[in-house]
C-alpha cells in the first residue's frame, strides 16, 4: 500500500501540487516524518511519525492533537490581549 507524502508538509506551507507529492510505503512515510521531526522539531511530524509507525494509538494521537490545539488557542489569546508569552509554559509537553 502506498501513501502520498508532501515533500514540504502542508503545516510548513507546502501545497497539494503533484510536484510536492511523492508515493511512499507506510514505513517510508513514517521514516520521512521522523526525519522531518528530528530536523525541524514540529509536533505535526512527531505525531505523523508515531501514528504511521504504530507507536501511538489513534486515541493517543487525538489526545495529543487536542492538547496542541489548546496550546495554540492559549497562545492566540495571550497575543490578542497583549500579554507577554511564557514560552516555557506554552511548549511544556506535560
Amino acid at each position: 500500500m502506498k501513501h502520498k507524502h508532501h515533500i514540504i508538509p502542508r503545516h510548513m506551507g507546502g501545497t497539494d501540487d503533484e510536484s510536492n507529492l511523492v508515493e511512499l510505503t507506510i514505513e517510508e512515510h513514517a521514516e520521512a516524518h521522523r526525519k522531518l521531526y528530528e530536523e525541524h522539531g514540529r509536533w505535526e511530524d512527531y505525531l505523523a511519525w508515531q501514528g504511521l509507525a504504530g507507536l501511538m494509538t489513534k486515541e493517543e494521537l487525538v489526545k495529543e492533537m487536542l492538547k496542541e490545539a489548546g496550546r495554540k488557542g492559549a497562545m492566540h489569546n495571550y497575543k490578542r490581549k497583549g500579554k507577554p508569552l511564557n514560552r516555557k509554559a506554552d511548549t511544556d509537553m506535560s
